[in-house]
């Protein structure tokens, strides 16, 4: 954990496994450098270089690449990537679409849960994901892997408060709600979404 922090401190991520890789390849993101072993040399070399930036390139057998790294790899393909600015509130406003549809995560500490919570927003629509002082990062290594590379399509939000950030969102006309397990409230199916929404996990 702590080098993954580290890393963020850096400006820098972690993707790991072939399939977010290649995601992230194929993504805007910036790439510093990629890690695989042979048999995945041919096939990401032509996708490094259809890149604008200069993307190192190292191959080693797997046995090497699980020294490296401490652990063992199945697929051995790795990535360091630079991790995108956090994008503002007023950002989120005026670039995205109406309705827009936000999700919060407060308290989420693990950063395999925000990853799966990434995953699941992109699938169902989402366009931003803010994240509250009390979360995991979105780019810390677990939370990467866990989104499966659909966090590359999604904005975020890091947020300082996120009691005064709702507060903005509200100001700025977007309904926020929370997930809650009480059935004696109200059901999400009997919310409005057809305006700015926000979700508070």
């Amino acid at each position: 954990m702590r080098a993954q922090i580290d890393h963020l401190g850096e400006g820098l991520f972690i993707a790991e496994g072939e399939k977010i890789v290649r995601r992230l390849v194929e993504s805007p993101h910036q790439v510093v450098s990629v890690l695989l072993p042979p048999d995945w040399q041919s096939e990401y070399e032509p996708l490094l270089a259809a890149r604008s930036e200069a993307i190192t390139l190292f191959v080693a057998p797997k046995s090497v690449l699980s020294q490296l790294t401490g652990f063992t790899l199945f697929q051995g393909v790795l990535a360091l990537g630079r991790v995108p600015s956090s994008w503002s509130l007023p950002q989120l406003l005026q670039t995205l679409p109406a309705p827009r549809l936000f999700a919060a995560v407060d308290g989420v500490t693990n950063a395999v849960n925000v990853g799966l919570v990434t995953r699941n927003a992109v699938a169902m629509g989402v366009q931003a994901l803010i994240v509250g002082e009390t979360s995991a990062h979105p780019y810390l290594r677990r939370s990467v892997r866990g989104a499966m590379g659909t966090l590359f399509k999604l904005p975020y939000h890091v947020s300082t408060n996120l009691v005064e950030t709702l507060a903005e969102l509200r100001a700025a006309g977007v309904n926020c709600i929370a997930a809650h397990p009480h059935t004696d409230r109200r059901f999400l199916y009997d919310v409005d979404l057809r305006r700015d929404t926000c979700i508070v996990l």
